[in-house]
């Protein structure tokens, strides 16, 4: 039997390489902006950033149903805010489908 992670959906952007510490920002403290949040991503060993609105959560592997009819106005303004919280630079938001391990 192999390895099984949770799937996450979420509406928002990838930030790459960005690491909230290099901005002195405490990720896990850090409280967003209306719906949007940072979503750790990859494995609790090399944890990536995603920026966005989780939409659902299945966790190690049980289907999740969910429903997403677009961004509304304000998550896309949300979005705007956070961006210019943490100092990112802001992109369009897409909806997309990662995994966490560990």
């Amino acid at each position: 039997m192999g390895v099984s992670t949770n799937a996450i959906v979420a509406w928002g952007f990838d930030l790459g390489e960005w690491s909230p510490e290099d901005d002195n920002i405490d990720p896990w403290e850090w409280k967003g902006v209306g719906d949007v949040s940072l979503i750790p991503h990859c494995s609790s060993d090399y944890v990536m950033w995603f920026l966005g609105v989780e939409l659902a959560d299945a966790c190690r592997g049980n289907p999740e149903e969910f429903s997403f009819e677009g961004a509304t106005y304000e998550m896309k303004q949300a979005l705007l805010g956070a961006c210019a919280a943490l100092g990112v630079e802001p992109e369009e938001g897409k909806l997309c489908t990662f995994s966490m391990w560990g």
